[in-house]
């Protein structure tokens, strides 16, 4: 399975890594280089963690996504701190906030796979 990270902090892609321990992780740190990689990809990621603390533009990537019916259907994760994600406007399909926990991160996963 691919997972896209993208954030400035390597707490979050070292959190996201062990939470996700069997999957292929991809970390960007803007969103430019992320939307350049799953519209080209071998292989369209299952995950997106848009760290919203530290990318300004998330909400961009995350309202491309969406919009795009070939990739529409990528599981977003944002994480931002408590209050965060209500206040930008857009509803990501889960929303891990700080501070968290790699076993947060796979019980969050687990669930989505669940799901969908």
């Amino acid at each position: 399975m691919r997972v896209c990270v993208v954030t400035r902090d390597e707490m979050v892609e070292a959190l996201v890594r062990e939470g996700i321990k069997d999957a292929e992780v991809d970390v960007f740190s803007n969103s430019n280089q992320f939307i350049d990689c799953i519209t080209l990809p071998p292989e369209i990621p299952r995950f997106v963690f848009i760290d919203i603390t530290t990318i300004a533009d998330g909400v961009r990537a995350t309202d491309f996504i969406k919009s795009s019916p070939s990739i529409a259907g990528i599981i977003v994760v944002a994480i931002a701190h408590a209050g965060q994600a209500e206040q930008i406007g857009w509803q990501p399909d889960a929303v891990l906030f700080y501070p968290f926990t790699s076993a947060e991160v796979n019980a969050l996963v687990t669930r989505m796979k669940l799901q969908r």
